[in-house]
């Protein structure tokens, strides 16, 4: 630095330096962490929905929320304030000011986005919190904005544009969602439907009984007319109204080779499951008459009947998949109606629009003035002299990615919203009430081509969790899950088996549609006593009893993946290992309970198996290990025990002795579906879907809601 003069204090003229030093650092600092920060809520909110509702990432978007708003007044009003603050003979001008500015609206808009609002039943529970919070943040910056604009002039209007219009459009958003979410609240068709579903079944089933089929609803309930009663609300106007639309609309367009709904894939099914998630509502309303009165579905009853194990799978993924959204999804489709989803879509464009045009302006800037400074000072006490801080390259930089982030969330928005299925429902209900554009070529046209439409990140993809106590874990990867907060247990995903499917319905169909039991499935086994093995103290300690004995009986014949009941056993064996080990709540037991148990035998076990993979060990040699520290855990000595002897006495026949293992996994995962937690099946959709909860929902329509009382035994 040059000479000053006499009226220069070299101690002051240090203290600004460290005061602009640490303004550049903090607002660098500040935009990369934000940055980071939405780019990891986009980036699991948009693609992986297993892990959307997972702990740490419920974590990392509160303390984000609960900081954005301080830190926003912070920078953003200290904006003119530290300029303020410079002792005199020292002018200093702020260039990144606009970007100060524009960067919280960019970042709420993406926090419009990722907010989830649930439109819902009282007894559902509603969710509206975050919302409003968002208001009140895009409220504040407004405020901010227009505080900065009445002191403080730009030389070009493309600045304001650049930070007035992501203000706009951040609460425009907002605003949409809060007014469908209220709108949604009083409607027939969201909020109150569990209470008018309820009211119309009773209804419809004192008219005509349980032999005839019930035309399930889809669509149009608000503009009916109802009446309050005492289990819910129903229909006054017996003539009917061609607004309404129920499945029986659809069964009837379907069977005129209507070239819409008989386009692959068949759209029918997808509205009979959004008929079958719109009966499912009652359950997790968990209001009192619900649960003993939940009545079978016989249209339901017919699908099970006729229909292949696949394709009653696959529609009851669909009814949870609109389960999914209705309670978890960050878009409002689920319950906006109208003209709304449209804006949604019109504003999504206009925010793509503004991000692709500012990113194209902001890399203009920085290729043509990559030196321009962040802050700009000129001395003026003694010798004139100018310095700089900060390059504004980084913060264009910055600002840019940020829009890209923007620009793909609001992308995504789009594409879920074209991609949905609830657009796809909404479409064909539209396409059924409007019967005077039916014939219309252009408008089959547009709505085939709207059907077609498909996001494989969008489908729900269920899987099952897969673990076992052959499997090992080192104790750094342990100490790591934890620090996550994910389950100790080294596990996999895998898609559920057609094989799976089958068998589990085979079992189903070979109860005459009831509730098999466990025992009774042993009763068929040609094996003795092992019927005793179906006792215990309650659910888990059998399956961890016959996990035990699977594993077994799997080390000494090992299947091919063309055998169907291997497949079928060792899958489902796995997986209510997982059950026990990561999601005890999902099981009869009590959770702390089913956990324990696993982990002690786990811990027994894990060292027998971890030598095992560092080189062979025969079968005879696991057994006599295994053997050896059972004496005092009941379920590894039982489990071993029944291990040996489906090995011992299907020597000749290991065959028989897989169909065995299906047969009674089978039946153990239909006994321990019916559930009265609705809540942990509930959390269950959120991370993705269990098959547990798939039973569960499939159970709930064929009037199955509870187990059968049966002692000891399962």
């Amino acid at each position: 630095m040059s000479t000053f003069g006499d009226k220069c204090n070299r101690d002051v003229l240090d203290a600004s330096s460290d005061l602009l030093t640490v303004r550049v650092f903090r607002t660098d600092a500040l935009l990369a962490l934000s940055l980071i920060i939405v780019a990891i809520l986009v980036g699991v909110g948009s693609f992986t929905r297993q892990y959307r509702h997972h702990g740490s990432i419920r974590l990392l978007s509160l303390g984000a929320y609960t900081l954005f708003l301080p830190l926003v007044s912070y920078v953003v009003s200290g904006v003119d304030k530290e300029n303020c603050a410079l002792p005199d003979g020292i002018k200093c001008s702020d260039n990144s000011s606009k970007y100060l500015l524009a960067w919280p609206s960019l970042v709420q808009i993406i926090g419009a986005n990722c907010c989830t609002g649930i439109a819902a039943d009282d007894e559902e529970g509603r969710s509206i919190g975050p919302a409003v919070q968002l208001l009140v943040g895009a409220i504040w910056t407004l405020l901010l904005v227009l505080k900065h604009f009445g002191g403080y002039q730009y030389d070009s209007y493309l600045v304001y544009w650049f930070i007035a219009m992501p203000c706009a459009l951040n609460i425009t958003k907002v605003m949409s969602k809060l007014y469908a979410y209220k709108k949604a609240r009083h409607s027939l068709e969201v909020g109150r439907n569990p209470l008018l579903i309820a009211g119309y079944m009773e209804q419809l089933n004192s008219q005509r009984g349980e032999e005839h089929v019930i035309p399930l609803l889809l669509m149009g309930e608000d503009k009916q007319r109802v009446e309050e009663g005492p289990r819910g609300y129903r229909f006054t106007d017996s003539s009917g109204n061609s607004s309404l639309v129920t499945m029986d609309n659809v069964v009837k367009m379907a069977s005129t080779n209507d070239t819409v709904l008989n386009s692959w894939p068949p759209y029918q099914d997808l509205c009979f499951s959004f008929s079958l998630f719109k009966l499912l509502r009652q359950r997790f309303t968990g209001r009192s008459g619900v649960e003993a009165d939940y009545p079978r579905v016989p249209s339901f009853m017919t699908k099970l009947q006729h229909g292949d194990p696949q394709g009653i799978v696959s529609m009851i993924h669909n009814e949870l998949s609109f389960a999914c959204d209705f309670y978890y999804s960050y878009l409002p489709i689920s319950y906006s109606r109208g003209w709304l989803p449209i804006l949604n879509v019109v504003l999504s464009f206009f925010v793509v629009t503004y991000c692709s045009v500012s990113g194209i302006f902001l890399l203009r800037d920085a290729y043509v003035s990559p030196g321009t400074h962040q802050i700009t000072c000129k001395l003026t006490c003694g010798e004139e002299y100018d310095f700089a801080y900060g390059h504004i390259l980084t913060l264009d930089v910055l600002i840019s990615f940020l829009a890209i982030v923007v620009l793909l969330s609001e992308a995504w928005e789009i594409i879920s919203y074209a991609c949905s299925n609830w657009t796809k429902v909404n479409l064909i209900c539209y396409y059924i009430t409007k019967t005077s554009r039916q014939g219309s070529p252009l408008m089959k046209t547009l709505i085939r081509c709207m059907l077609r439409l498909r996001c494989k990140v969008l489908n729900h993809s269920y899987k099952m969790g897969q673990t076992s106590i052959m499997d090992t874990n080192m104790k750094i990867v342990k100490a790591v899950r934890r620090l996550l907060r994910l389950s100790d247990q080294q596990m996999e995903f895998v898609e559920i088996p057609p094989e799976v499917n089958t068998a589990i319905l085979a079992k189903f169909r070979d109860s005459n549609w009831s509730l098999p039991t466990v025992t009774a499935s042993l009763q068929q086994s040609s094996i003795g006593n092992i019927l005793l093995y179906g006792n215990g103290k309650g659910t888990s300690d059998v399956i961890l009893v016959w996990h035990i004995a699977t594993c077994i009986f799997e080390i000494k014949h090992p299947h091919e993946p063309s055998n169907a009941p291997a497949v079928t056993a060792t899958r489902l064996s796995r997986y209510c290992a997982y059950l026990l080990s990561s999601a005890p709540e999902l099981l009869p037991d009590d959770k702390a309970w089913s956990k324990n148990i696993y982990k002690s035998v786990k811990k027994i076990a894990e060292p027998i198996f971890r030598k095992s993979n560092k080189g062979p060990i025969g079968y005879e040699d696991i057994l006599q290990k295994l053997k050896e520290k059972s004496n005092d855990n009941t379920e590894l000595k039982n489990g071993v025990a029944l291990g040996k002897q489906l090995v011992d006495e299907t020597r000749d026949a290991e065959q028989e002795g897989w169909e065995i293992l299906a047969g009674f996994w089978s039946a153990m995962v239909l006994y321990i579906a019916p559930s009265d937690n609705v809540g942990a099946h509930r959390e269950a959709i959120a991370r993705g879907g269990e098959l547990i909860t798939i039973l569960w929902a499939m159970l709930t329509h064929a009037g199955i809601i509870s187990r059968p009382r049966t002692g000891h035994a399962v």
